[in-house]
């Protein structure tokens, strides 16, 4: 789908999505003990009214204009802050009614449990991290964004330097340069351009599963390496033998 042509529940889809789930509930907390506090007179009107404006207003632009949006939500991150503020108030609303030091260390500490176990689980790639709403990661595969920066170029390059039977030459769906610069000199590196009929069989095809490219290319060639986290494949190689005429030629 077009970046400009997402649907309006693009952004709250997201956010609900990819935030851990104890934030989730803490900013619905929140929301209720921020209320009720300025009713008490606890938080001035100026700060209640920049707290809400500053998720509110940017967040309607968006369900109302509809800008183009790719790689999640990354242009709109400025939205968080106000998020997290909200849940601060209801980690400290809770506080109040705990005595127990050590009762409120581990409450914080349950609070964080998922998130951090979600940032060492999908590590280097905790960008691409999804909740139990959407099934984890496995969940989120070829329905959301999941690794757009291509970060699993590194890791699927340091294999293949290492395999003993690397390619001559390897092709890569997108973004060439940056595969190039992981890859060991040895290694021929250049951009997959099927219409120029320029791949040779006995090469390999470095590609990503963003939009699920992936599966257009070579559908048929047989999978060499499959890179992901926890169910999702972010990269995948495949051995090319599917060749048209007159390109069918074996690799030099």
């Amino acid at each position: 789908m077009a970046s400009n042509a997402l649907p309006a529940s693009y952004l709250p889809v997201q956010v609900a999505l990819t935030l851990s789930e104890p934030v989730l509930l803490l900013v619905a907390i929140g929301i209720v003990v921020a209320f009720r506090r300025w009713q008490q007179g606890r938080i001035e009107t100026d700060s209640f009214v920049v707290l809400i404006a500053w998720f509110v207003v940017p967040f309607a632009y968006v369900l109302i204009r509809r800008p183009p949006m790719y790689d999640g939500y990354r242009h709109f991150l400025f939205i968080l802050p106000p998020l997290f503020v909200t849940a601060g108030l209801a980690i400290e609303a809770i506080g109040d009614h705990l005595r127990s030091p050590w009762l409120r260390g581990s409450i914080l500490l349950l609070l964080a449990a998922p998130g951090a176990a979600g940032v060492l689980a999908d590590h280097p790639y905790p960008y691409a991290h999804y909740n139990v709403f959407a099934g984890g990661m496995v969940g989120a595969y070829r329905r959301y964004e999941t690794d757009f920066w291509l970060t699993c170029y590194k890791e699927t390059l340091g294999i293949v330097n290492s395999r003993p039977d690397r390619p001559q030459r390897i092709y890569v769906l997108r973004n060439a340069p940056l595969a190039r610069y992981y890859a060991l000199p040895d290694i021929e590196v250049l951009p997959y351009e099927p219409e120029l009929g320029e791949t040779r069989v006995g090469s390999w095809l470095l590609a990503t599963t963003r939009s699920n490219a992936d599966a257009s290319a070579l559908p048929g060639d047989p999978m060499l390496l499959e890179v992901g986290r926890n169910g999702a494949v972010f990269c995948v190689v495949k051995n090319v033998v599917s060749v048209p005429e007159p390109f069918n030629s074996p690799a030099p």
